[in-house]
């Protein structure tokens, strides 16, 4: 087969360029240069790893949740380490961590964050991490966690993951970046990878503003709602009760599949059901297609003028620039029909009529 030239084919599967990326916002350049140098004699030579940085010493050009999401667009390495500017790698080496890491292939392929320090549960934290002062050492690795401490936080390149554009700050992205990799199907893991951690960090006011601006924005980004698509319209939310209730249940949609069939049947005045119509209808159940067919019917109307409403609405506020017809017979699909019926125009009527209903 002959594409086009102008196209270029990828592959998902292609290899890195680099095993790893180090990513640090610097403020002190002088020890940042002690970090660096810690890792290079711990194994993560340059060339097979790349040391990114911003230059936050005269200013900050940004703040943590932008300079990471610079970060992971601008990596090339297998995986990506952002870390703190203030850690040295004076314990375990690179090799203990590729260990690491083909551990929990094994254990978890869908992982997509990894670190030495995390929440697991409320209450509990696994950490294996020396500070200037002691050491911490849970003993509970690998450990599945809500959150990771950003001292040390390894990101899988091939999750696409990034952090809140949103939120901003310098605390807390530990956990929005495990809450946003939960949400896309990937995983964090806290492991057992040891190192020097010179400060354990400040709980000032900007600390509880950002705390306070991630409750807020994950208050609103799981709330319960409706999803209108082309096609459907479904309730998502994390209730079982009202996603049952809103969405009506199994049967309600087994009916919304058996009544498109059968008007899809009626249009095309084909003789007799379908096997995917009968098969539908045998789950459904006869008796259930009745009882919701009349519910349909006695809550069409209202259906109809709600969905007028909210367009009306719609078309206000946004200032008359809303495209498409306002609700009422579907006059184009009705030409369609009757380009589809043969035979004496009371079977193009009678195909009008059944597609209104």
């Amino acid at each position: 087969m002959i594409f086009p030239g102008h196209a270029r084919a990828i592959t998902p599967s292609a290899p890195a360029k680099l095993r790893y990326s180090i990513c640090t916002l610097v403020t002190k350049p002088l020890e940042y240069n002690e970090m660096v140098q810690s890792f290079i004699t711990a194994g993560f030579d340059p060339s097979s790893s790349e040391y990114l940085y911003i230059d936050n010493s005269a200013g900050n050009q940004c703040d943590a949740y932008a300079g990471c999401n610079s970060f992971l667009n601008a990596a090339q390495g297998e995986y990506i380490i952002l870390c703190h500017q203030d850690i040295l790698l004076n314990y375990d080496r690179r090799e203990h961590l590729d260990r690491l890491i083909q551990e929990i292939d094994q254990i978890d392929p869908t992982w997509a964050v990894l670190g030495n320090a995390g929440g697991v549960v409320a209450d509990v934290i696994a950490a294996r991490i020396t500070h200037s002062d002691a050491g911490d050492d849970t003993h509970l690795f690998p450990a599945r966690v809500s959150s990771l401490d950003e001292n040390f936080i390894l990101v899988r390149r091939r999750a696409n993951i990034c952090l809140s554009h949103d939120l901003s700050g310098f605390h807390l992205y530990g956990a929005d970046i495990c809450q946003l990799a939960r949400i896309i199907g990937w995983s964090a893991w806290v492991v057992n990878f040891n190192l020097l951690h010179k400060s354990r960090g400040r709980s000032g006011p900007q600390f509880y503003q950002t705390k306070r601006a991630l409750i807020d924005k994950y208050q609103s980004a799981l709330r319960g709602r409706v999803v209108q698509t082309t096609c459907t319209r479904m309730y998502l939310g994390g209730s079982k009760f009202l996603t049952w209730l809103r969405n009506d249940g199994h049967r309600k949609m087994l009916f919304d599949q058996v009544y498109q069939a059968r008007k899809r049947q009626k249009i095309t005045d084909r003789g007799g059901p379908s096997p995917a119509s009968v098969e539908l209808t045998f789950g459904l159940g006869s008796g259930w297609y009745a009882i919701y067919w009349m519910i349909h019917k006695i809550s069409r109307p209202f259906q109809n003028l709600k969905r007028h409403l909210k367009r009306r609405i719609y078309a206000c506020f946004v200032g008359g620039s809303f495209v498409g017809p306002a609700p009422g017979p579907p006059t184009s699909r009705v030409r369609t029909a009757d380009s589809q019926v043969s035979g004496t125009p009371q079977n193009a009527q009678r195909a009008k009529s059944d597609y209104r209903t």
